[in-house]
């Protein structure tokens, strides 16, 4: 994390959105890895690039990632490989964070230098965040095979928060580091008429003495509002607004007041559909069950057959009412209690004759009392 933001931060790492957020991914691997490593080791072996966030192929073989376990059936069920743009901009950002990651690619100072040359950064330490975001969405409109990543270029919060964060000294997210590494090298491939419009001001003496003019008007007032909001300021001078938004916006964007936080509680972000469709349409419970018999309705063993943190976790269950067709929640004793009884029955065997009540909750591995509560016999 220090080589990603020259070592200016004040946490460990910033976070994302709870269901944009990676889980578990130790078990993800390569399938041709594996071969290598049973034949070179005799046994499995676990690989940093494969464990890094949203990365969806192997940078040595181009191959998909795959489930080893099932720790991580929740990164390898968001695994999509839909089009080739989406493979190659999986693959490229599988590379560029490999080596971000083990130090052998630019800093942060370099990508500010790519993002100057290019005029999303002034000399003066201003944002153009108008055009970033723009070019940023574009050039990721291909999307990637991380239906997660996906959203996260696709939904330009992300990227101008994280600018605003890093112009403040902040630490911003590895995987936008990762994103602005790879829109800085390769954003002059974008055509023309897809680069943001960048108006740029006559130098003639009459078009200079307008600029100042509402330059000077739009200061003032911000200075004699210091309290109010951006919006009431627009409102209350909309002749300046309007001639530097459409003259002079990135002057305009960098001398705005500062947002005023409003208190209460934080609007929850929308998380990606496919998180929710591969949670709720998976019909295998992977849930662990001892010798067969029908596993726990428990949503800690259900969090962890999907290698969900606490909280993601809590936001799909909030979300869908349960997470996947054979998910059921503590409460639900009946419902695990016929499941059990029934297992019973068939392990006995068609036609026997149907056994007591001590039998029966012996082999669920179930108490009598609980059998005659919950029993439909």
């Amino acid at each position: 994390m220090r080589a990603l933001t020259d070592g200016r931060f004040r946490t460990p790492c910033p976070m994302l959105d709870a269901l944009c957020q990676c889980g578990n991914r130790t078990e993800l691997q390569c399938p041709e890895c594996a071969r290598i490593d049973l034949s070179n080791l005799g046994r499995l072996a676990n690989h940093t690039a494969h464990c890094i966030d949203y990365v969806t192929r192997c940078i040595y073989h181009d191959a998909l990632l795959e489930c080893a376990g099932d720790g991580s059936r929740l990164e390898a069920l968001l695994i999509h490989p839909n089009s080739e743009p989406a493979h190659r901009n999986s693959a490229r950002y599988a590379r560029l964070a490999t080596a971000l990651a083990t130090g052998s690619q630019a800093t942060w100072s370099e990508i500010t230098r790519l993002l100057t040359e290019r005029r999303y950064l002034h000399e003066s330490g201003r944002w153009n965040l108008g055009s970033l975001r723009s070019d940023f969405q574009r050039f990721f409109s291909s999307g990637f095979e991380d239906p997660r990543l996906s959203s996260i270029t696709d939904n330009g919060d992300y990227i101008e928060s994280a600018i605003r964060k890093a112009a403040r000294g902040r630490p911003i997210h590895p995987t936008i580091v990762v994103l602005l590494a790879m829109f800085g090298s390769e954003v002059d491939a974008l055509p023309a008429r897809v680069r943001g419009a960048r108006q740029t001001l006559s130098t003639s003496t009459n078009d200079w003495i307008e600029v100042e003019t509402h330059r000077s008007a739009w200061l003032k007032t911000c200075a004699q509002n210091s309290g109010a909001s951006r919006t009431s300021i627009r409102r209350l001078a909309p002749a300046a607004w309007a001639w530097l938004y459409r003259n002079d916006q990135a002057w305009l964007m960098g001398n705005q007041v500062p947002k005023i936080r409003r208190h209460g509680r934080k609007k929850m972000k929308v998380p990606p559909a496919a998180v929710e469709c591969s949670i709720a349409s998976t019909s295998k419970d992977f849930r662990p069950s001892k010798k067969g018999i029908p596993p726990l309705p428990s949503a800690y063993q259900t969090r962890l057959a999907f290698g969900m943190r606490d909280h993601a976790f809590a936001r799909i269950v909030e979300r869908l009412g349960g997470t996947g067709a054979h998910a059921q929640l503590p409460g639900r004793k009946r419902i695990f209690v016929a499941r059990r009884e029934a297992h019973a029955l068939s392990t006995v065997g068609p036609g026997a004759r149907v056994q007591a009540e001590t039998t029966v909750a012996r082999i669920a591995n179930l108490r009598p009392e609980t059998l005659r509560a919950h029993s439909k016999r």
